[in-house]
């Protein structure tokens, strides 16, 4: 994402001569001032002065050595970042419902919680991983070789309640499959209300034939 001669360069920098820089970067020593030459000719700026006792930045050398340190870091955030989003792009599952008729049976559902805490309605810790556990059998049940089966809750590791979830809120629950062995797998699932996680949880799931 970046001139490589600029890591070249670092590298000298930060070593402090070409022989050692050349030993870490497993380069020949020619080969290392080869590539400061070029990249001094490029920028048309003297970064290195070269003495006897090995090689000290100029004023110049000093800023460029300053951005090059804030850019290979930004560079790396930035991947990180990237492949984290195309990793959740190829894995993660959700599903959502919003609050209008189609979704009446599970509001009639919810207001008989209401005395679950009686004056503070929220929605049951149980009810959110049951609503975790069937993100998850969605998602298991979406990848092509498990057309067909039947997903059922396995086991709950981990489970950890972090937001209170109240009436009106809107629960948008992700499910990544993580492992699989044969018809055992395992899911690393998450509800979040505006943002927040409200909960989390490692689940496993069998899946099986329905007519076996």
């Amino acid at each position: 994402m970046f001139n490589p001669q600029l890591a070249t360069f670092v590298c000298v920098a930060d070593c402090g001569s070409f022989s050692q820089a050349a030993e870490k970067l497993y380069l020949s020593s020619t080969a290392v001032m080869k590539q400061l030459n070029a990249l001094e000719r490029h920028l048309e700026l003297k970064l290195l002065e070269r003495t006897r006792r090995g090689t000290v930045l100029t004023p110049a050398g000093e800023v460029i050595y300053r951005y090059a340190r804030q850019m290979f870091a930004d560079s790396e955030r930035a991947l990180r970042e990237a492949r984290a989003a195309a990793q959740a792009a190829r894995s993660a599952f959700c599903v959502g419902t919003s609050i209008l008729n189609p979704c009446r049976p599970f509001m009639d559902l919810w207001y008989r919680f209401c005395g679950h805490f009686p004056g503070q309605p929220v929605m049951p810790g149980v009810l959110i991983l049951e609503a975790l556990a069937q993100t998850g059998a969605v998602a298991a049940l979406g990848l092509p070789e498990n057309k067909g089966k039947l997903a059922l809750f396995g086991g709950i590791k981990n489970a950890r309640f972090r937001k209170q979830v109240t009436p009106g809120d809107v629960l948008t629950l992700h499910c990544e499959l993580v492992e699989q062995h044969g018809p055992v797998g395992v899911g690393k699932a998450s509800a979040w209300v505006d943002g927040k996680c409200a909960a989390t949880a490692e689940l496993t799931f069998v899946l099986t034939d329905p007519n076996a």
